[in-house]
C-alpha cells in the first residue's frame, strides 16, 4: 500500500468530529434544469452545478484514490471517501454558513501528525480552488466495485438554511 492511502486510511479512523447537521436533500433534476439557491442574508443567488454531485465527489477524492493499491477493499476505499467527505462538507459549512468549527475540529486532529495534517491542507485547498463553486453537501454514499472500477452513489444536500 502506498504511504498516502495509508496515512489516509489512518486518519479516517481517527475521525471523532461533532456531526454535522442535517440538510435538505437537493431534488435530482435534468442537465438542463438550473436549480439556485439564495446565500442566507447576503441576498445573492448562487446557482447548483449541473454536473453530477457523485462524478463531482469522485473528481475531488481521486488523488486519494489514486494511491490506493489495486487490492484495495471497499471497506478501504470507504474509509478514504470518509476522509474526502469530511473535508467536502466541512468547507461548504465555513464557505456557506461562515461556520469554521468542523475545519477546525479537523486542523486540531492533525495538529500532531504533520505528515496527516499537510494531507488535510492539500484536500482543504483543493476543495476550494477546483471545486469552490460547487456548494452542495455531500449526503449518504455507497461504495461498491463492478470489475476493477469503483462507482460511488452519492447524495447532495442543500446547505443553505431554509427560508420561509
Amino acid at each position: 500500500m502506498s504511504w498516502a492511502f495509508l496515512a489516509l486510511a489512518h486518519m479516517a479512523k481517527r475521525q471523532t468530529f461533532d456531526a454535522l447537521p442535517e440538510a435538505p436533500i437537493v431534488p435530482r433534476r435534468s442537465e438542463a434544469e438550473e436549480v439556485e439557491m439564495t446565500i442566507s442574508g447576503a441576498g445573492k443567488r448562487v446557482p447548483f452545478p449541473s454536473r453530477k454531485i457523485s462524478e463531482t465527489f469522485l473528481d475531488f477524492a481521486t488523488p486519494l484514490l489514486d494511491a490506493a493499491p489495486s487490492k484495495a477493499t471497499a471497506r478501504d476505499i470507504e474509509r478514504v471517501l470518509s476522509t474526502a467527505f469530511t473535508v467536502w462538507n466541512a468547507v461548504v459549512y465555513e464557505s456557506v454558513r461562515g461556520d469554521g468549527r468542523y475545519l477546525a475540529q479537523l486542523r486540531q486532529a492533525m495538529a500532531t501528525e504533520l505528515d496527516l495534517a499537510i494531507l488535510l491542507e492539500l484536500m482543504i485547498s483543493r476543495k476550494k480552488t477546483e471545486f469552490g463553486d460547487d456548494h452542495r453537501l455531500i449526503g449518504e454514499y455507497k461504495v461498491t466495485r463492478r470489475k476493477d472500477e469503483w462507482r460511488v452513489r452519492v447524495e447532495a444536500r442543500d446547505p443553505y438554511p431554509a427560508t420561509e
